[in-house]
């Protein structure tokens, strides 16, 4: 793919930027109301939920750092642009939910659940989760809506080459089930009495967090090592090229995730020398006959490459580099 180099010119995700905003703002204003809930009742479920919320709350920081560090332009050192970068930081932050969320976690609902500790009951801190509940299904919605634009022609969601978005996406939707886990936690223990439910649950959050994390891992190191565009891209790529009367034959499409939202593309086709032949006769039968048939040939050629290029970025707009090679 040394022929994808190439300024990063693509715009660089507004729309990302606004999620991660979104996503720190709702983050900090829940994590100071479960943290308070926590200091009142001492539960380890809600202790959970107030980790998970400070881990949440570090990741939007990180992503935010990816997506910036990302949209630098190309240079001498780094001809392919920054854009890979954020798949770095996204890894950064999934491990941040593993290390951080997912360990504090467990290691407090294991404690509670040997040393018996009980919780002091308060109908209070069931209020403020409920609140948290609504603030992250707000930041989940925005996050949603996002990824739906980026999500075009029927992608899967595991196939998003944004992993900013995608990591918002899924921590937020581990944030709503950590909620519910943890009211579910605390209210069996404020309905029966008993502590246990209330560490159980802690550990079914860890849990929650940790399968969360590694799904996130295992996606940037996908990325960072180099992964192709959707299939939905190639096959919007080929139905394009094949349209074109000037082309015999596509030979190879290869497309790879160069950012979140930057994708290279590397065209082999072949030229069909009728269409070339039926221009020729047009430009001889005519007023204006051409002098130099070399010359007309390659004005031609680079004339029509350029509209290749043209109709293919209209049809595939995430491509921001595409190279043709003739065969």
């Amino acid at each position: 793919m040394s022929a994808l180099h190439g300024h990063h010119g693509h715009d660089h995700g507004s729309g990302t930027g606004k999620a991660v905003s979104v996503t720190l703002v709702v983050n900090l204003l829940i994590t100071a109301a479960k943290w308070f809930a926590f200091a009142i009742t001492r539960s380890p479920s809600l202790f959970g939920e107030a980790v998970h919320s400070t881990a949440d709350s570090m990741n939007p920081i990180v992503l935010w750092i990816g997506h910036r560090r990302s949209g630098r332009p190309a240079h001498r050192r780094h001809p392919l642009g920054h854009g890979r970068e954020a798949f770095f930081w996204s890894l950064i932050a999934a491990e941040l939910m593993l290390v951080v969320g997912a360990v504090l976690t467990a290691r407090h609902g294991i404690e509670t659940i040997v040393t018996g500790h009980v919780p002091r009951p308060s109908v209070f801190a069931l209020g403020v989760m409920a609140f948290a509940a609504a603030g992250e299904a707000l930041s989940l919605a925005v996050v949603w809506r996002r990824m739906r634009k980026d999500m075009r022609g029927g992608a899967r969601l595991r196939d998003s080459g944004n992993p900013l978005l995608l990591g918002l996406l899924i921590e937020n939707g581990a944030d709503i089930l950590g909620v519910l886990l943890a009211l579910s936690g605390y209210g069996l223990y404020m309905l029966t009495g008993a502590a246990l439910w209330d560490g159980c649950f802690s550990l079914a959050i860890a849990a929650l967090l940790a399968v969360s994390s590694l799904f996130l891992i295992n996606r940037s190191r996908s990325l960072i090592i180099g992964e192709a565009a959707p299939a939905e891209i190639e096959r919007t790529v080929v139905r394009t090229l094949r349209a074109r009367r000037s082309i015999a034959e596509v030979r190879r499409v290869v497309t790879m995730l160069r950012g979140p939202e930057d994708i290279g593309c590397l065209v082999a086709l072949r030229w069909d020398p009728d269409w070339f032949a039926a221009r020729w006769r047009a430009a001889a039968s005519s007023a204006a006959q051409p002098q130099f048939p070399v010359t007309w040939l390659f004005v031609l050629t680079r004339a029509e490459t350029e509209s290749i290029k043209e109709e293919v970025r209209a049809a595939a707009p995430g491509i921001s580099q595409l190279e043709i090679e003739i065969i």
